[in-house]
């Protein structure tokens, strides 16, 4: 597996990375070295597959992070497969410290010949210039994650309603938590038609049938009904297969399905994040239609800032797995933007550096 990873073509990165991709790509002239973190139990899917080409000629450094909780042998054979791409391997667990040490003395080892020719020109002690690289991770979607029944936490309950869902398979949760991901192609089947994918949902989420139940006439006119309350024309595409449609109509169809039976809880994980401005626009504005109408109770994931603060009616702020940020009522009507960062810099002991929130903060700015 690992000795073909050079010829994956996985493409992830969604569009609205496009700006802090293009702030690599300005600021990679003036680093030394490039070092990428990764996850060592899927390091290709944790991948930005645009680096090689940012990184160019570039000395490179790849951390392996998580460790201890991948396989040793996979570990090793991906450690061998970069390497042999001539980049240096570190391999850490970042929670309990072991493997990190090492990370100053391998970018002196890997920039050797550079300083060297500092030394030489009578720069003694420049400083190295390092630009790293890794995907986001403070555990937003593992709450998500926990809440919807994808794993049993270790400790704690997930109480919803006054019942403990806890110990719940998720497939009995569906009946009372509609989900969105942020990819918009994982809340639907592709090679389904609409009314097929819309039947489905609805006879997970009914309380009154079980999943062998029939569709009736009544239930497809359910259907239609809804989904002209879209406004993309897709109640007269009901026999497509859903793989034809893009994926700003896709996520509205999931959120559709999500919602047919109104649940207790909506999670919302970045929903609106790999689509285009407008037709991430245009979801949004259905979710707070639909969540309004409905009177649901709603849990979103954003990176932007200004959005954190203008929807609903509580904001948290995580930071490595806990909440260290919880604001509602006239405390958070009276937060700026600017506001919010000084009180996470506050309750952390440091800035922000979270490039997506940063980015976002930018474009309401320059609005």
């Amino acid at each position: 597996m690992a000795q073909d990873f050079e010829k994956l073509n996985i493409q992830w990165f969604p569009g609205h990375m496009t700006k802090a991709q293009r702030m690599i790509e300005e600021h990679m002239k003036q680093v030394d070295a490039v070092c990428e973190i990764l996850d060592a139990r899927i390091p290709m899917a944790s991948r930005n597959p645009d680096i090689d080409r940012l990184a160019g000629d570039k000395p490179r450094i790849v951390v392996l992070n998580r460790t201890d909780l991948a396989d040793p042998k996979a570990t090793a054979r991906w450690r061998a497969a970069f390497q042999r791409q001539g980049m240096t391997v570190l391999e850490t667990d970042s929670r309990s410290g072991n493997g990190t040490q090492a990370f100053s003395g391998a970018v002196r080892t890997l920039l050797a010949d550079k300083i060297a020719q500092w030394n030489e020109k009578g720069l003694v002690g420049k400083s190295v210039r390092v630009m790293v690289v890794g995907i986001p991770n403070v555990g937003k979607s593992t709450l998500f994650n926990a809440i919807a029944g994808s794993f049993i936490p270790d400790t704690g309950s997930i109480l919803l309603d006054g019942v403990d869902m806890t110990f719940q398979p998720d497939f009995r949760r569906s009946k009372a938590i509609g989900r969105l991901f942020q990819d918009p192609l994982k809340g639907t089947a592709p090679n389904m038609t609409i009314e097929e994918n819309l039947a489905l949902a609805y006879l997970r989420a009914s309380t009154h049938t079980s999943p062998f139940s029939r569709i009736t006439k009544a239930d497809r006119e359910l259907f239609t009904d809804r989904l002209v309350q879209l406004g993309l024309g897709l109640e007269n595409r009901m026999k497509q297969p859903v793989g034809l449609l893009s994926g700003g109509q896709r996520q509205a169809l999931t959120l559709l399905m999500a919602t047919l039976v109104t649940p207790k809880l909506l999670l919302l994980d970045e929903h609106t994040a790999a689509l285009d401005p407008a037709t991430a626009d245009k979801v949004l504005e259905l979710t707070k239609k639909i969540v309004a109408e409905n009177h649901i109770t709603c849990l979103m994931i954003t990176h932007n800032m200004h959005a954190a603060l203008e929807l609903g009616n509580r904001t948290l702020m995580m930071d490595s797995g806990h909440i260290v940020l919880d604001i509602s009522g006239e405390e958070r009507a009276n937060t700026t933007v600017d506001g919010l960062l000084d009180q996470f810099a506050k309750n952390v002991g440091r800035r922000l550096d979270n490039d997506r929130i940063l980015l976002s903060r930018q474009e309401e700015t320059a609005q």
